[in-house]
Parts: C-alpha cells; structure tokens; sequence
C-alpha cells in the first residue's frame, strides 16, 4: 500500500476514535440534555467543534514539523516519526492509567476537551513529511474535516438515542485503542516508509 494513503486512513481512523471517547461528546451532549438546542444549532455545535479540534491538532503538529525540520533536517524525518509515534503512544497509555485511577466523570469534562489539540495526530503528520508538502496538505485536511464529521456523526446518534453504549465506552479504552493503532503506524513507518 501506498505510505502516503495509508497515513491518509490512519488518520481517518484516529479522528474517529478519538471523538468515539466520551470525553468529546457527552459535554455537549449533558448540555443539551440541560438547555435543549435546537437540532441544528446542536449539529452546528458539534461540527464546529470537531472542526477547532482538527485544526488545533494540526496546527500543533505543523509547528512540531516547522521546528523539527530546522532543527534536524528532512534526512532522518522517517525515524524520528517512527520514534515519536512510540513516545505519544507511551504517553498515551501512561496518561490513561492516571485517567483510570481518577474519580472524576467524563460528564464534567468541559467542552473545550472538544478543541485541544491531539498530540496523537502529530507522529502522523511527521511521518507525512517524509512525502512532501502535498502528503502533509492532504493529511492534514482530511484529518480535520474527518474530525469534524465524527463528532457531528456521533452527537447525531446519541441524541438519537442509536448509540446508548457509547456513554458505557470510558476514555481510557479509547486511548488504549490509539495506543495500538500508534504503535503498528510506528512499526510500518519504521519498516516501510
């Protein structure tokens, strides 16, 4: 498979797990529960802010590339993505172990977890400018957009009431996934980009 169709794919998938997580939309959910939107102030809603947190995880990791390329070069860009692909993914996993000890619930979660970056895109996009500037534009849009669409997708669904076992779904298996999904995308980048 093409490197740069299956970053394309890994980072469609990333979003959606990642929005999966009730941290996303049980905020905004628990909001209109209390305040009763609109349907299509809701989906707006939504889609905005899965919107601000595509765009968001890319600016951080442009900023990332824009400094790693200075500071390194473009030669050892395939290890380094490689390397940072394993250091997000133990990040990850470290940090959902502190999330399973913590008594807080997802339902306090605020709705600005919705636009904080997602250190998880960065390897992604690192590995993408191995292949150039077309490889990080495309990537990078879809990621955002596919972002964007999950979030809207899923808050549809579950005020729908079509998707009562996500709110079963904690954080922690969410992030454990991405772990998983992290580390074969560091395998195969290491192996094959």
């Amino acid at each position: 498979m093409n490197p740069v169709i299956f970053l394309v794919l890994i980072a469609i998938l990333l979003s959606g797990l990642h929005m999966i997580a009730p941290d996303h939309w049980m905020p905004l959910s628990a909001l209109n529960l209390k305040n009763s939107f609109e349907p299509k102030k809701l989906r707006l809603t939504a889609f905005l802010l899965g919107l601000l947190h595509g765009i968001t995880s890319t600016a951080l990791a442009l900023l990332v590339i824009f400094v790693g390329v200075y500071i390194f070069g473009t030669r050892e860009i395939r290890i380094i993505s490689a390397i940072i692909l394993f250091i997000v993914a133990a990040y990850i996993l470290i940090n959902s172990y502190r999330e399973a000890q913590s008594k807080s619930s997802v339902e306090n979660t605020s709705l600005a977890v919705s636009v904080f970056p997602d250190p998880a895109f960065l390897p992604i996009l690192i590995a993408a400018a191995a292949y150039g500037i077309f490889s990080i534009s495309i990537v990078s849009i879809l990621f955002v957009i596919s972002s964007a669409l999950f979030l809207l997708l899923i808050v549809i669904l579950v005020n729908m009431g079509l998707a009562k076992s996500l709110s079963k779904l904690r954080p922690v298996t969410v992030d454990r996934i991405v772990v998983i999904a992290l580390l074969l995308t560091s395998v195969y980048i290491y192996l094959y980009g």
